[in-house]
């Protein structure tokens, strides 16, 4: 089972072969495009393998929150034919992270 399956609720036939904008919130569709265009046009990614915390959409429509990790996929020569890319859940760390932060003044009048 692909994470696709998992995460995301997409079978591996709906995924296996589509454009990450299967995924991206609509709102962030152009960034990511310019991004990867830039990355395939340079040959490196501006993250350098770093994963980054960002927002994704679930095939039901909900966002998620997630960790996305890329990597270029290039010939022998070093060019960039394609990337691939890796989402982890981060949803409960990003939970328990918020849960352990001090509550500030602003957040306590609106609780």
């Amino acid at each position: 089972m692909m994470g696709a399956e998992i995460l995301f609720r997409y079978s591996t036939n709906e995924a296996l072969g589509s454009k990450l904008d299967l995924i991206i919130p609509e709102h962030l569709r152009t960034a990511h495009s310019t991004g990867f265009g830039a990355a395939i046009t340079n040959g490196t990614t501006r993250l350098r393998g770093r994963p980054t915390l960002t927002r994704a959409t679930h095939k039901s429509g909900c966002k998620l929150c997630v960790e996305m990790t890329f990597a270029l996929i290039k010939t022998p020569d070093e060019t960039a034919l394609g990337s691939a890319a890796v989402a982890r859940d981060v949803r409960e760390r990003i939970g328990r992270e918020r849960a352990a932060r001090p509550v500030s003044a602003i957040e306590a009048r609106h609780s």
